[in-house]
């Protein structure tokens, strides 16, 4: 366990903080990728607040909708912009599973294989129930929508987002079952 730039202990399971690794939240994440675009705001024009100083709103987008809403320090980790987008992405069968797996390959720097992302998210959500052959399994899903592609010269094989795919909000992926194209898929993962 580690601590954040804000000084925060980095911790996965209790903060809800499940895709940022390397941060304590969603709202250090993007805060400290360009810390001078969002400089402290006074909390009033009271006098009584008049040295008073306030983390400035962030706006994000939402993981369904791809609504902007705006990110407050006081709830950093919020991922949807309403109840009504979270309870709409709750309902279904396996798509906070299929969630977490898009939004970790969607935030890699570079392309990960399935081994890696079952190493991301297994500590992340408290248990060992996605192996990276499942996660393979799960992703071959997705390759045949053409949501993502792999390196087939790299072995294990890398999978990355593709890029139309990249600017769908990963909620909207999941929950409508989008395909970009059909792909065939090899029997191999």
């Amino acid at each position: 366990m580690g601590q954040c730039l804000c000084g925060r202990p980095i911790t996965y399971i209790r903060s809800g903080n499940t895709f940022y690794h390397g941060y304590c939240s969603r709202y250090c994440s993007v805060y400290y990728q360009n810390p001078d675009a969002y400089p402290m705001e006074r909390m009033s024009d009271a006098i009584t607040h008049k040295n008073h100083l306030k983390r400035a709103k962030i706006p994000v987008d939402c993981f369904l909708c791809g609504e902007k809403f705006l990110l407050r320090y006081g709830n950093p980790n919020m991922n949807f912009c309403g109840k009504k987008c979270h309870h709409i992405m709750m309902q279904g069968k396996r798509n906070w599973r299929d969630l977490y797996v898009l939004t970790n390959i969607k935030l890699a720097k570079s392309p990960v294989t399935s081994r890696e992302l079952a190493e991301i998210i297994c500590p992340t959500l408290g248990t060992n129930y996605l192996t990276g052959r499942h996660i393979g399994s799960i992703l071959r899903v997705y390759l045949s929508r053409g949501i993502i592609e792999i390196d087939e010269e790299a072995w294990p094989r890398t999978y990355k987002m593709v890029p139309e795919a990249n600017k769908l909000p990963v909620g909207k992926i999941v929950k409508e079952k989008l395909r970009l194209k059909e792909v065939k898929v090899n029997a191999v993962s």
